[in-house]
């Protein structure tokens, strides 16, 4: 439950961040059957899927080497599912972003991180 709760704290952080940097959110948590997007926004015509990171310390390594070739398979094959169900950005360019940090760093954006 707890962690349930920091990774919620985490997401608003992000979107607080993303929204101040410029970035339309239009989906939080997007869930399917097989994976979950945690932030999908828009730049322009640009359509991105957002990964957060969060870790509450660095003692077991950074929030970014979190992120491991399973979940990256599940995020793009997530990606693709909700391009198909969301025929207005099937010509739309698209973007794999990380967002990752600690509760005492600041946050740290990874463009085209996969």
């Amino acid at each position: 439950m707890l962690s349930r709760l920091r990774g919620q704290a985490a997401e608003q952080r992000a979107g607080l961040y993303l929204k101040s940097q410029g970035i339309t959110l239009l989906y939080h948590n997007f869930k399917t059957p097989r994976g979950e997007i945690d932030l999908i926004g828009q730049e322009g015509s640009t359509l991105i899927f957002f990964e957060i990171k969060y870790r509450a310390n660095t003692r077991f390594g950074a929030p970014q080497e979190m992120l491991k070739a399973p979940q990256i398979q599940r995020i793009r094959k997530t990606a693709l599912y909700f391009i198909l169900q969301n025929p207005r950005f099937q010509n739309a360019p698209c973007r794999f972003d990380l967002l990752a940090f600690t509760p005492k760093s600041p946050i740290e954006w990874l463009k085209d991180a996969f």
